[in-house]
């Protein structure tokens, strides 16, 4: 077991703190821990972000350190103290890297296997594609939007808010009233629903750009053609005679 030595100062200090506004503009807070749930937002955002296909969690950091150290030639009882497994039948069914490093399409076609490459890139970097999209566009919200449940909820906001402009002149004045609470109910719910169809929309978005990039991919490779082009600008050395 590692023992971290702190100050004692900070021993009751949060290591992950949420940002609040003060003088100086925004600041960690001095004591309050970010929670579990906001943690794996936004984990889950970066993971998006980042093009990762599954979501990511803070579990993946625990599972990145088992699968690094195992790719580095620990031995078997010292991945088990190492995360505190009674088993290698657990390392093996929750931890083992499901990525393949083996160079299949050279293996099919006979050309020399770039496995160690591979493994190691796959170590180093997450190749990022230029053209990876960010967030939805104007035509792909509104599709998102026009979603029947969505529509309805639309549908019902407006008729209690008719509802209460015909008794109110304004609509706080009749906060009192079941129908105001239970269009507020509506408008939560909406809310709600609306921010679950433009993530699941976003996700089929990211999930149909990479089936069509790893196809684009698959076929140039099969083609002999370059497909590290667009990736990275060239880098060019020029050495000149003194």
């Amino acid at each position: 077991m590692i023992e971290f030595r702190f100050r004692d100062t900070i021993l009751d200090t949060p290591i992950f703190r949420p940002f609040v506004r003060g003088f100086a503009g925004k600041e960690t807070d001095p004591s309050k821990a970010l929670s579990s749930s906001a943690i794996g937002l936004w984990m889950a955002r970066l993971g998006e972000r980042a093009g990762f296909p599954h979501r990511l969690k803070p579990y993946c950091l625990r599972r990145d350190i088992a699968t690094s150290l195992a790719d580095a030639g620990v031995s078997q009882p010292q991945l088990l103290q190492i995360l505190g497994h009674r088993k290698i039948e657990t390392f093996q069914k929750h931890y083992q890297s499901t990525d393949m490093v083996v160079d299949v399409q050279a293996t099919f076609l006979g050309f020399t296997s770039k496995s160690d490459i591979i493994k190691e890139i796959g170590k180093l970097c997450l190749r990022q594609d230029p053209n990876l999209p960010r967030s939805l566009t104007i035509d792909q919200k509104l599709q998102a939007r026009n979603q029947p449940e969505l529509q309805q909820l639309e549908r019902q906001r407006n008729v209690l808010t008719q509802g209460l402009r015909a008794h109110f002149a304004k609509l706080k004045d009749g906060a009192a009233t079941s129908e105001f609470a239970q269009r507020q109910n509506v408008i939560g719910q909406l809310y709600r629903e609306r921010a679950r169809a433009k993530k699941e929309h976003f996700q089929r978005v990211l999930r149909e750009f990479h089936d069509t990039s790893d196809l684009n991919l698959m076929v140039s490779q099969l083609e002999g053609k370059n497909t590290l082009v667009g990736l990275r600008p060239p880098v060019n050395f020029v050495f000149e005679e003194r």
